[in-house]
């Protein structure tokens, strides 16, 4: 699958769990640049919420889950 693929889906999950709360998800690192090579890079993820508290940690475990997974 490739990184396009991977960041939409990711993307998709992310709004989807968060709504409104989710501010902004950044993408930095080899993956954010021309370094990227698919077979040993990386994706490093900031992900910004409005609020974090005991709903939006729970929400996140499932998105995390499934994206550890890949």
């Amino acid at each position: 699958m490739n990184k396009e693929v991977q960041l939409k889906q990711f993307t998709e999950r992310f709004t989807k769990a968060f709504g409104a709360n989710a501010v902004a998800l950044i993408l930095y690192g080899s993956a954010a640049g021309a370094e990227f090579n698919e077979h040993y890079s990386d994706f490093n993820l900031l992900c910004v919420l409005g609020r974090v508290g005991p709903d939006e940690l729970a929400a996140s475990e499932a998105l995390f889950h499934w994206w550890m997974e890949r």
